[in-house]
């Protein structure tokens, strides 16, 4: 009976210093208020920059992946994205959608300033890594002119962004064939800053597209 009373107390002692111990060690395991308002901001920050993610699509087509499934090939890709970043060190390539207008100046040997630069309205962003392609399109003389560039050609010199923004549709193509104003731009105008951290504008405008031909078809046979 004794030895029964040693053994209870000697394990109600235990039991108590357990606890007391355990009580001690969350108590102290509690974080400071600074810790956790440290760690707090760093989650908020890093949602921050998280937060840009679902616009990078947008912003970098030409990182995106093949469409087609049989052209995706991880080695390649790999290899191209380094080249693109390595000229990307080289070259300053601004933000710019289809829809925005934007000045490219390349290398031109034929020409006296050994420079050729065009400004438009970009109408189509298509296919990807090295292979991406962006179209131009002013007026000129009355004339519609459309330059296609690759944006990793290594005759680029500088591509400037005149005037950010996006418009409702992917493919402008249709431009070709709508009233010329919607498609003339000064040579000179001047860049219009956006302010950072602030959305890309939309413009909404809707072009007239010109459906019918008025000059007379001519064949072989004469006009009909």
């Amino acid at each position: 009976m004794t030895l029964c009373r040693r053994l209870w107390s000697t394990s109600s002692a235990s039991k108590a210093l357990f606890s007391s111990s355990a009580a001690v060690h969350s108590a102290s395991s509690k974080p400071p208020a600074s810790v956790k308002s440290a760690s707090v901001d760093k989650v908020e920050e890093k949602l921050e920059k998280l937060r840009h993610i679902p616009e990078f699509p947008l912003i970098y087509p030409d990182f995106l992946q093949s469409p087609v499934w049989g052209r995706r090939n991880a080695l390649k890709e790999k290899l191209e994205r380094a080249d693109m970043l390595e000229r990307r060190m080289q070259l300053d390539i601004p933000e710019f959608y289809v829809g925005s207008i934007v000045a490219v100046t390349t290398s031109d040997p034929n020409l006296a300033s050994r420079q050729n630069r065009f400004l438009g309205i970009c109408i189509r962003r298509e296919r990807e890594g090295l292979h991406h392609q962006f179209t131009l399109r002013n007026v000129v003389d009355g004339l519609g002119v459309e330059v296609m560039y690759e944006l990793y050609n290594p005759t680029i010199l500088k591509i400037e962004t005149v005037k950010l923004e996006r418009r409702l549709d992917n493919d402008l193509t249709y431009l070709i064939d709508a009233l010329p104003e919607y498609s003339t731009f000064d040579f000179n105008l001047e860049p219009i800053a956006h302010p950072a951290g602030t959305p890309v504008p939309v413009n909404d405008t809707k072009s007239v597209t010109c459906c019918c031909n008025l000059t007379p078809r001519l064949t072989s046979g004469g006009p009909r």
